[in-house]
């Protein structure tokens, strides 16, 4: 079951990015082209739709929807931002499923 998914990739900044899809049951297109090695390199400007690039169950990846800056160093944490679906804890009420935004070393940046 697909929770969020990816329909456009837009970069409106001058800077590259790669785009490593975390979900092991979907292959992502970028304009009709399977990605190879399913990572993707988003020059400045680029703007395509794109098909099965899902966020992935925070339970069933190893790595989630990962973007990093091509000219960062993948090993500093900092450098990486994963996304992934899973369960947030609230006070006095049932765990939900939420887009969580998260460091490369997995610690929280943001849920929404």
């Amino acid at each position: 079951m697909v929770v969020a998914q990816v329909v456009r990739i837009r970069n409106n900044t001058m800077r590259t990015f790669r785009i490593t899809s975390g979900d092991p049951f979907y292959t992502p297109c970028a304009d009709g082209q399977p990605w190879p090695n399913g990572m993707l390199e988003v020059t400045p400007g680029f703007d395509q739709a794109c098909d099965g690039l899902c966020v992935p169950w925070e339970s069933t990846t190893t790595m989630g929807l990962e973007i990093q800056e091509e000219r960062g160093d993948p090993k500093r944490d900092e450098d990486v931002v994963r996304f992934v679906v899973g369960p947030v804890d609230v006070e006095g009420e049932t765990q939900y499923d939420w887009l969580q935004c998260r460091r490369g070393d997995w610690e929280i940046l943001a849920q929404e």
